[in-house]
């Protein structure tokens, strides 16, 4: 009874302390982007990285959620060197939108069926309750 009173207690003050932490967040804006192409299409995957970029500069909480062949981009045995057009590899617009502060959901479902266990810097496989916060708090969602 003891524990179950403990557990109680525990996930009230967690459960206060996230809330706490949303709600002193929510004064700067949070954006989504859900990207779910990277070989297949690396003019999404491009955009995609130097919008987070951007925004991610500009005082704005990015999170970049990636599932279906997206996940691929953070697969450390895929190819980084890609790059669309003529601008910078994917690597390096990778790289500056997580030194930016951005952060990455992978979507655990596609990681598994994409043979996705190794992950590259600032990549975390998304949990239902990490993934529903990202979208429930997101000012707005964009969709590559």
């Amino acid at each position: 009874m003891r524990k179950l009173i403990s557990l109680l207690i525990l996930t009230f003050v967690m459960l206060t302390s996230t809330a706490a932490v949303i709600a002193e967040s929510k004064g700067q804006q949070a954006v989504l982007i859900h990207l779910s192409s990277y070989t297949d299409n690396l003019h999404s995957a491009s955009m995609a990285l130097k919008v987070g970029h951007m925004l991610s500069k500009n005082d704005v909480s990015v999170t970049l959620f990636l599932d279906l062949e997206g996940v691929r981009l953070v697969d450390k045995n895929q190819p980084q060197n890609l790059q669309w057009g003529s601008g910078d590899s994917i690597e390096q617009l990778y790289l500056a939108y997580i030194k930016a502060g951005g952060g990455v959901l992978v979507c655990p479902h596609c990681a598994e069926a994409a043979g996705v266990i190794d992950l590259r810097e600032s990549a975390v496989i998304a949990s239902p309750d990490s993934l529903l916060m990202a979208v429930k708090n997101a000012d707005k969602i964009l969709d590559y």
